[in-house]
C-alpha cells in the first residue's frame, strides 16, 4: 500500500507507530495520513485525505456509516461477528479480502502461528499462574483470558490465577493483585518507552503488600511493553509472543 489513512485508537504522541515494532511497516508506506484519534475520526480530515476505499467498523463507526459512505466506498465489518477484539486473524483475513492481497494475510497469520507455536513447546515446562497488568500512570489493569488470547488457552498455554475476575479482566487495586497472587507477573507499561514518566506502580512498588506478592519474593515480575503486548492487534500480539517468551523461557 502506497498510502494509508488511520484513524488511531490512542492519540499520535500515544500511538506506537515510533515504536521498533510498526517502524518497518510505517516505513513502507509512502504516505501515513491521521484521520483521526482516540477512534474518533476527524472527518475534515478525512475528507482532505480523498481515500479510494474506507474500511469501518460496525460498532466503532457506527454513528458515521452514512457519513462515510457518501465520501468513498465503504466496506464495514461486524466486529461482533469477527470477534475483532480477541480473533484478528480472521480480520486480517478480511483485509485480505477487501484489499485484493488474500496471500498477504495468509503467509502473515501462518507465520505468525508457527511463531506461538514454537514459543508454547518452549515455555511448556513454566510453573505456576502468570497474570497480566495493563500499567497506566492512574490505573492497572488486570488483562483478562477471554481477550488476551495470544497468551492463556488458546496461544502460549499459561495458567491464569484462580479467579472469576481473571475471565473479563478488571481495573486492580493492590489489594486486588495481592489476592490473586499470581507466580509469575508481566507488567504491561504504557510508559514502556519513556519510563520517567510515572505509573502507578511507582508507588505500589514502595509498600509491604507488594513486597509479600509471590511473584516479586521470586523475581518473576517482568517488564514489557502494555501498549502492544495488551492490544488487539497482529503486530502487537507478535510482539507479545516475543516479550513474553523473553521473559519466560530462562
Amino acid at each position: 500500500m502506497k498510502s494509508v489513512g488511520l484513524a488511531l485508537p490512542f492519540t499520535k504522541d500515544n500511538s506506537s507507530l515510533d515504536t521498533d515494532t510498526y517502524k518497518p511497516y510505517v516505513a513502507k508506506v509512502k504516505e501515513l495520513a491521521i484521520v483521526g484519534e482516540n477512534t474518533t475520526v476527524n472527518m475534515e480530515a478525512l475528507l482532505e485525505y480523498e481515500p479510494d476505499v474506507i474500511i469501518a467498523g460496525s460498532i466503532t463507526n457506527a454513528k458515521l456509516t452514512d457519513q462515510l459512505e457518501k465520501i468513498a466506498t465503504t466496506v464495514v465489518i461486524n466486529e461482533a461477528d469477527t470477534d475483532v477484539w480477541s480473533n484478528w486473524p480472521a480480520l486480517v483475513t478480511k483485509f485480505g479480502e477487501i484489499l485484493g492481497q488474500e496471500d498477504v494475510a495468509e503467509q502473515f497469520i501462518v507465520g505468525y502461528q508457527a511463531k506461538l507455536q514454537n514459543a508454547k513447546e518452549k515455555l511448556a515446562d513454566v510453573k505456576g499462574t502468570v497474570a497480566f497488568l495493563q500499567v497506566r500512570n492512574n490505573a492497572v489493569w488486570l488483562g483478562g483470558t477471554k481477550y488476551l488470547v495470544p497468551y492463556y488457552d488458546k496461544g502460549l498455554g499459561l495458567k491464569a490465577p484462580n479467579s472469576p475476575v481473571m475471565t473479563e479482566g478488571a481495573q486492580l487495586s493492590l489489594e486486588g493483585l495481592s489476592a490473586l497472587n499470581p507466580d509469575h507477573l508481566i507488567l504491561g507499561y504504557f510508559n514502556y518507552d519513556n519510563p520517567s514518566a510515572a505509573s502507578l506502580t511507582d508507588e505500589w512498588e514502595k509498600t509491604e503488600v507488594w513486597k509479600s506478592l509471590k511473584a516479586v519474593k521470586s523475581d518473576q515480575t517482568y517488564a514489557i511493553n502494555g501498549a502492544l503486548a495488551m492490544g488487539y492487534g497482529p503486530l502487537g500480539n507478535t510482539y507479545g509472543i516475543e516479550a513474553v517468551l523473553k521473559a519466560l523461557d530462562k
